[in-house]
């Protein structure tokens, strides 16, 4: 049987593991919930108090995992980042699509500073449309549909990031709607014109 670690404990029946790392006197608590492992901390630096408190986020863990609601809590800005991390890769490697570039942009000059310290969870209509007015302030001006398409596909590489994570679950991703300025189509030449551009060509083809 292999020795176990110094600063190590196990609780919950062997279920879970308290440790300490080398630079902190705090506790971190490590569990598995759906197949993967988990990490956090319990803020505590005394084991007995470790020890209540790494209880407590384990079970509420694990009745997360019983009723299909995220594991973990994360901030907006970890989570983007997480998604402009993939993506970046992916046009590394050669395999990413132009858009990627467009959409790390939007990230990073618009949703992070807006949504950064929110909760990926908590991420509703009122919270997108109070973006959507600071956004318009940002701008000077309200955005066309072609530049909310792009930042809407942007916020839905970070909700699929958070997706495959864990963090949140379907249900928890809110619509986005788009109620940008309609790109304005030139008007058709007018008889004047055409007449003009018909006579010009008719001289430029005979020389």
């Amino acid at each position: 049987m292999p020795q176990k670690a110094p600063h190590t404990v196990h609780i919950l029946e062997g279920k879970a593991t308290l440790y300490k790392r080398p630079t902190t006197p705090i506790w971190f608590v490590r569990y598995k919930v759906g197949g993967n492992w988990i990490r956090s901390t319990t803020k505590q630096s005394k084991l007995d108090d470790a020890k209540h408190a790494a209880v407590d986020v384990v079970m509420n863990a694990w009745f997360r995992e019983k009723n299909n609601l995220p594991i973990v809590n994360k901030r907006f800005k970890h989570v983007a980042n997480l998604a402009i991390k993939r993506m970046q890769d992916l046009l590394d490697n050669g395999q990413g699509k132009v858009t990627y570039r467009h959409y790390i942009q939007a990230i990073n000059k618009y949703l992070i500073p807006f949504l950064a310290q929110h909760n990926i969870d908590k991420i509703d209509y009122a919270l997108l449309n109070r973006f959507s007015i600071w956004r318009s302030e940002q701008m000077q001006t309200t955005p066309s549909q072609s530049a909310i398409n792009t930042h809407n596909s942007a916020l839905n590489r970070v909700f699929d990031e958070a997706l495959i994570r864990g963090f949140i679950t379907k249900s928890q991703v809110p619509h986005l709607e788009n109620k940008g300025l309609t790109s304005e189509r030139r008007d058709d030449f007018t008889v004047e014109e055409y007449k003009k551009l018909y006579q010009y060509m008719r001289k430029w083809v005979r020389g």
